[in-house]
């Protein structure tokens, strides 16, 4: 995988630049104010990073800040939980992402009717195309059964082992996938409140919020 200043440059033109730092103290507002001066200098650190399957050791750490929903405030599964991670990660994640996803597609791993977590699909492409589906049914005289399955927490509680495996099964490898477990493997969190700032605890499980492709892997292969 090459990082081309290019693809960097317009990672860093997304970013929210309103969005907190994260635990390198590094806010998205301040790359993007220099990102025509940082991008190279970026790009050839995300290749390094890759070539040795490393990673800086404040990628490994993130902060959580609960967002209050609604209900009562004194019920923690009233909160949304906010994950902040370092900036300069969500770039190089997302590109990561962006690569995976093309591979996915070019072997065909990904099928047709998956629409969650796509670019230019949503609940919407899927509600059009099952709309369609059913009324030639209807017209048919055919029966239709449709079941639906929410997995409450899937993304917080997929496990890393089964992750990895999932991943090299379906061809992804070497210093990408060894990569990939640096990432993921021994994680720590931190929850803020206000000032206040928890005790760090390790994570075991979990997918981080830009590896949706991994999602789509292990919500429909597991």
């Amino acid at each position: 995988m090459h990082f081309d200043t290019v693809s960097v440059m317009k990672i860093i033109r997304k970013l929210k630049p309103k969005l907190s730092h994260g635990p390198d103290g590094i806010t998205p507002f301040g790359i993007k104010k220099l990102g025509q001066y940082i991008v190279y200098p970026l790009s050839r650190f995300f290749e390094s990073f890759l070539s040795v399957s490393q990673v800086p050791s404040e990628w490994k750490s993130s902060i959580v800040t609960p967002i209050f929903k609604k209900g009562i405030s004194s019920n923690c599964s009233n909160y949304h939980p906010l994950l902040l991670c370092c900036a300069i990660q969500k770039i190089m994640e997302r590109l990561i992402v962006d690569e995976t996803l093309t591979y996915l597609r070019k072997h065909n791993v990904i099928s047709k009717e998956q629409h969650g977590f796509l670019r230019r699909r949503s609940t919407v492409t899927n509600l059009l195309e099952t709309t369609n589906d059913w009324t030639i049914s209807f017209k048919n005289k055919h029966m239709t059964t449709a079941v639906y399955i929410d997995y409450s927490k899937a993304f917080d509680v997929v496990p890393h082992p089964k992750l990895f495996y999932k991943l090299f099964a379906y061809g992804i490898c070497g210093s990408f996938l060894a990569w990939i477990k640096q990432l993921l493997t021994g994680r720590i969190q931190n929850t803020r409140v206000g000032n206040s700032l928890s005790e760090s605890v390790p994570l075991g499980s979990g997918a981080l919020h830009l590896f949706y492709s991994f999602c789509i892997l292990t919500m429909l292969l597991l």
